[in-house]
Order: C-alpha cells, then structure tokens, then sequence
C-alpha cells in the first residue's frame, strides 16, 4: 500500500502511484492524450483543476522552466511512465508555494491601501503588527503604504519613523509607488523627506525640495502611463501654489507646465499658460516647442503639431532636427505612414540628413501600419545613408510582420538582427507578439525557448504576451503563475494584467466567478481603472447582471457599447 504525507500534491501522488504500481492503473485513465505539437490538447480546454494541470503529460522541459510542463512540449505516446523526482515538479511547487506566500503579502497591502485613502494610519500601524505576528513577510509596497497613509493623515513624525523603518530594512519604494509616496509627502509640507522615499533614484536626490511643482512632475515622469485629469490639476494647483508662495517661474517651470497640459490635452490651458509666459517677457524656446509638439501624439493630432512647428518657425526659431524629428513622431503615432514620409523629405529639404532616431521613426509608423514593404524600402535607404540599423530597426520590422499576421517573416527578421547584434527583449517580444497574432503556436513555442536559451531577460510585455496563450484556452492556474511572476521580478499589475487574468477566468469550463470577483476589486483597489475590456471579461465570467451589481457597489459606471473583446 502506497503511502503519501499530507503535503503531496494529488498529481505527483498519482505519478509515483504510476511508476511504482507499473501496469495497476491504467495510463489512459484520468489522463487524456496531447497530440503532438498542440498546445492546447490534454486539458478539454481548460485548468479549472490540478488533477488536469498535472495530467498534462511527460514532455521534457528545459531546466528552470517553472511550470510542470512546457506549454509547447509535445507528448510522447510512447513513454509509460511519469517521473517521480522532475525538477520540473519541485519547482513548480516551490512556485505555488512562493505565490501562495505572496498573495498573503498582498491581501495585507490592499487592506493598508483602504486604510492610507481613510487617513487611517493607526489601523495601518495595526495591520502591519498583525502581519509581524502572522509572520507575513512585508515588501516596498507595504511600507509604501504606511507611509503614505501616515502622510494623508499629515502626521509627519510618524511618516518619519517608518522611512526610517525603510532605511534599515531597505525595502525602498519602488518606481509605480514612488510618485504616491511624493504625491502624499508633498501634500502633507514634508518636502524635506522626500529624498527618504527616494533612494536609490539619483535624479530624485537632487531635487531642492522648494516646491511641491518639482516633485509632481517628478511623479508624472516616472510613470509611463498618460496623465490623467486629476494629475494634470494638481500640476496646476502646485504652479499656483508655487506662485502665491512668490516664487516667479523661469522659462523651465512653464516649458514642464506646458508638457504636462499637453500631454492630458488641455489646450485651452495650454494657450493661456503661454500668454502669462509672454506677458512676463518669456519667449518659448526649442525645448518648449518640443514638449508642444510631443504632447500632441497623444492626441494623434498631426495637424496641431505642424502648427506648433510653423509657430516655432514664425516665432524666430530656426528649424532644428530635434523639432522636426518630434513631428515625425506625432505622424507615426497617428499611424499616418503618408505624413511621416513627406517630413522625412522636409527634413533633407531643409539641408539636414536624416539621422538614426529619424528613420527608426519611420520605420515605426510603418510598424504601426503593419506595412512590411514599406519598412523594408526605409531599411535600404537607411543603410545607403551608410546608417547602421540598431536594434530600434528591427523590432519595427518584427512589428510590422505582426501587424500584417506574418510570424514567418517576424523570425526572418529576427534571424538577420542575431546575425549583426544580440537581440534584446523589444524585439523578441515583438516575434512573440507577431505569433500570437498569426495564431501561429509552435513558432511561439520555438521563439521563448530560443529567447530563454539566449539568456534574454523577460519583461512585462513577455509574461502577458505568454499568458495570453494559456487565457485563450481558460487556463488560469498557469495565467495566474505567470501573473506571480511578473509581480516578482518588479512589474506592477496594469490593465494588460487583469484583462489576462479575467480572460482566463471567463474562458475556463466551468467558469470561475469567485476569482473573478475577487481580482475585480483587487485591480479597483489598486487604483487600475477599468476600462471597455476588463468589464466584458467580467460580464463573461461573472454574468451580465452580476457585473452590473458589482461594478454599481464598486461605484464603477458601466462602460459603453462596443465590439467584444478578442478571447
């Protein structure tokens, strides 16, 4: 009779069951076969179990591969037997228990943020006794919040103490909390310890701490997403501030000022900011115009940033490649591939030669379009300019090849790039994308283990890219892994994430509500906007109705009518 300690997952039990019991089981039952070369055989479709996660088969896995087997591994039906000492198999424990670890760490931390939004920074101090207690091991988002929340609740003594606690702990802040913990430092008139909660930044620790002004630009800047209203107000409430203080702005106060208003936009605001500037006796220069011009891509507005230009122009500047490379890149953000090549011309009409950062612009708009022929003519003329391509270059190729759904050509260009440099993660992630895209599996299979035998780090565009494979077919656990992941090596959870996660939960058979639910208001509680696609997922997973109760008790208005998202 086997024997199994409690803490023996049921899957490997089963396996060493198999190899010890030979032919007692049969190794059809509670087990069904993968077809070679498909990634999505084995399971029905879905991981709404371990049993399934574990019975997906006897492939061989690359060491430090974390899951049980590889998503791409095709089986062999000639093997009988499992084994009982995988290292995939330890690992993959050592993952679940890692996760489960963390998500202990993270259930603490979304109860700290609800008490740094109440100003509640005695229930936060209370939080954090019980998680020494509970010997839960806190991380840079927990004491984030403790300081945060004793910053809201203006108790600067107490914020003092816990950066304090952060020095000796060195557990730092780490750049998605960063600009909260400026944000509620500076309002609460603690300038002066901002550099504690930001260590580690260089660009942070030079900061003179006179305004507030400074310090929320700061903010804006370490984040890549667009300014929302709520932060292109408080850059205005800091500048007024600054100004009732007596401080007079200099040209570089409004050229940051204007940046901020238009990249969220607010022209208007924009216009009269620069009327003040002028009637100061302070004319925009270069730099101005540049932030102007680049603030209009957001807007994928191609007319109002050739409007700047000829202001510039009108105003005395003479034309700069930096301005004109600028405009280039509104074009390709706007998807304009028409516009991008008449302002390459314009450049060489105006006496200049187009340099690197030019035609990667191009090659850019092009990827955008998803036109291969024309990002492969801008590559020939680039190199007959005797500009070398870098790796900028071919990750606009790769992309093109994904935006016209051709993986095989995504990898021919990858192929060249490996012949003339070392690749990075841009464009293996472009490939990635460029397969998915195509729904061309085994070559995405190929793709991630070429780039994990290359030695290519994994960023967050990889891990979603990844898991949008395994939330196609419903199979959360390994969405959910690669989610903890991503966590682990320093990427936040964003909109990308969650919509991976809701997916998966829709898509699994049966259905998963309860985890749905729960990573809904884990993503409203951490500040993530939900958007179009999130709240689909949600309905798909949960019901229409129930989506509707939640999000109405969330205080969340039910987004408008659109196109279903893609599964």
């Amino acid at each position: 009779m086997l024997r199994f300690g409690p803490c023996v997952p049921l899957g490997l039990a089963l396996r060493r069951g198999l190899a010890a019991g030979g032919g007692a089981l049969e190794q059809g039952a509670g087990r069904s076969e993968r077809p070679v070369g498909s990634p999505f055989a084995g399971s029905g479709g879905s991981a709404s179990s371990r049993g399934s996660r574990d019975s997906r088969g006897d492939s061989k896995k690359p060491s430090g591969n974390p899951f049980t087997s590889n998503p791409f591994a095709t089986a062999d039906a000639n093997k009988g037997g499992w084994s009982s000492e995988s290292a995939a198999d330890v690992e993959a424990m050592q993952l679940r228990r890692a996760r489960e670890a963390s998500e202990k760490t993270w259930q603490y931390n979304r109860m700290l943020g609800v008490c740094s939004a109440a100003q509640d920074f005695q229930g936060a101090e209370r939080i954090m006794q019980r998680m020494i207690k509970d010997r839960i091991k806190p991380n840079n988002e927990t004491f984030a919040w403790v300081i945060s929340a004793s910053a809201e609740a203006r108790d600067i003594v107490r914020a003092e103490f816990w950066l304090n606690r952060v020095a000796a702990t060195r557990l730092y802040p780490k750049v998605p909390q960063q600009g909260a913990v400026l944000r509620s430092l500076a309002e609460a008139g603690a300038i002066g310890l901002v550099q504690g909660a930001s260590v580690g930044d260089s660009a942070a620790r030079t900061l003179t701490g006179s305004s507030g002004f400074f310090l929320h630009i700061k903010s804006l800047s370490a984040s890549s997403r667009e300014p929302s209203p709520k932060d292109v107000g408080k850059a205005l409430e800091f500048f007024h501030e600054m100004v009732r203080q007596g401080k007079t702005p200099d040209l570089h106060h409004y050229t940051m000022l204007l940046g901020v208003l238009a990249t969220g936009g607010r022209w208007e605001e924009v216009r009269k900011q620069m009327k003040d500037m002028r009637e100061k006796g302070l004319e925009p220069n270069e730099v101005t115009y540049c932030a102007l011009i680049s603030g209009s891509a957001y807007g994928k507005d191609v007319k109002l940033a050739e409007e700047f230009f000829s202001e510039a122009v009108a105003s005395g500047l003479q034309p700069t490649l930096g301005m004109m490379n600028a405009v280039l890149k509104v074009a390709a953000r706007s998807v304009d591939v028409p516009a991008a090549e008449r302002w390459l011309m314009k450049i060489k009409d105006a006496g200049m030669a187009p340099d690197t950062i030019s035609h990667n612009t191009f090659l850019d708009a092009c990827a955008r379009a998803g036109d291969i022929a024309s990002a492969e003519v801008a590559l020939q003329r680039m190199t007959r300019q005797k500009l070398e391509p870098d790796a900028m270059s071919y990750n606009a190729l790769v992309r093109a090849c994904s935006g016209a759904n051709n993986a095989q050509q995504a990898e021919s260009w990858l192929d060249r790039m490996m012949e003339a440099m070392q690749p990075d993660t841009r464009v293996f992630n472009a490939a990635l994308k460029a397969c998915v895209d195509a729904k061309d599996f085994v070559r995405l299979g190929k793709l991630y283990e070429r780039m994990r035998e290359e030695g290519v780090a994994k960023d967050a565009a990889t891990f979603t890219t990844m898991a949008l494979l395994y939330a196609r077919r419903g199979d959360f656990d390994r969405v959910e892994d690669l989610m903890f992941e991503a966590r682990e090596a320093g990427f936040p959870h964003l909109e990308t994430e969650y919509s991976c996660l809701l997916s998966a939960y829709a898509n699994a058979r049966p259905r998963e509500p309860k985890r749905a639910e729960r990573v809904f208001r884990d993503m409203v509680t951490e500040g993530v906007a939900p958007n179009d696609r999130t709240s689909r997922f949600l309905g798909m997973a949960l019901g229409r109705n129930g989506a509707r109760d939640l999000m109405v008790e969330l205080g969340i208005p039910e987004p408008q009518e659109s196109q279903p998202p893609d599964k």
